[in-house]
């Protein structure tokens, strides 16, 4: 971490603000399970359950992650669950992509509903025009713009869309990166639709629309700030592991643990 970032987190941490959003965490999926087809919550009590392809694997952020097959109808599917009670909303989730096609890492919506939310990677048709590895949040449109980052170059990236009850923003790696208001307010939950990683429901039918690793999710009933996002990247920043190559080349020259890869 460099100094200027330790600078703002000890500021914002002396004022008292740095992870105030934590105490409206709902939801939180570490994808520790290793196996099985149904993944457990660190925070909250809604079940995921893992349908076609996808599969735990290791290497994630906070230790496990899930692989999701496009070809595999891959998905992680919540249910009718989790949906914002509150007139805020923001959702985490850390990517690891090389897809150059239309991609959903998290959706609640059903395709062609204005209700609902789509964090999303590439245009995937819905008006924003999002360039080929570009990051974007949609809540009740419009959508937060496009990220100037971009994710979907096979490294782990986190993204954070955020809805304050009039705008909607995207961050990635710690940063804000566009925001757009006008949007309407959280408006009821769309009809017979599940709440998916990987994927969004195409009627009544789950469809995948992503192909990757997913990692460290985390749902808020309220809007987090800069500072918060910030302190979630850190936070999931110094548990990425490290390539091997890199991590004897550290262990050669500095003492193994000293090397950090940076995004």
């Amino acid at each position: 971490m460099n100094f200027a970032r330790c600078l703002v987190l000890a500021t914002l941490l002396a004022a008292g603000l740095a992870g105030q959003g934590h105490a409206d965490l709902i939801a939180e999926y570490n994808f520790n399970e290793g196996s099985g087809t149904t993944t457990d919550p660190t925070v909250g009590s809604v079940d995921g359950t893992l349908t076609g392809s996808a599969n735990f694997v290791s290497g994630g952020v906070q230790g496990g992650a899930v692989s999701l097959s496009r070809g595999g109808d891959g998905l992680v599917n919540f249910g009718a669950n989790l949906y914002p009670t509150s007139g805020s909303y923001s959702i985490q989730v850390w990517v690891e992509t090389m897809d150059s096609t239309a991609s959903l890492p998290a959706a609640y919506q059903t395709g062609g509903d204005v209700g609902g939310f789509i964090l999303a990677i590439n245009n995937i048709g819905d008006g924003c025009n999002t360039p080929t590895g570009s990051a974007e949040f949609y809540f009740a449109y419009p959508c937060s713009g496009n990220s100037s980052t971009l994710v979907n170059d096979g490294q782990w990236h986190q993204l954070v869309g955020v809805f304050n009850g009039s705008t909607s923003s995207i961050y990635v790696d710690g940063q804000l990166q566009s925001t757009s208001s006008g949007g309407n307010s959280i408006i009821g939950e769309p009809a017979s639709t599940d709440f998916l990683l990987g994927g969004i429901m195409e009627g009544t039918t789950p469809t995948n629309a992503f192909q990757g690793l997913l990692s460290d999710v985390q749902i808020y009933n309220n809007a987090l700030s800069a500072g918060d996002v910030l302190t979630l990247y850190d936070d999931g920043f110094a548990t990425i592991p490290e390539p091997a190559s890199l991590a004897l080349l550290g262990a050669g020259l500095f003492g193994l643990g000293l090397i950090r890869r940076r995004i």
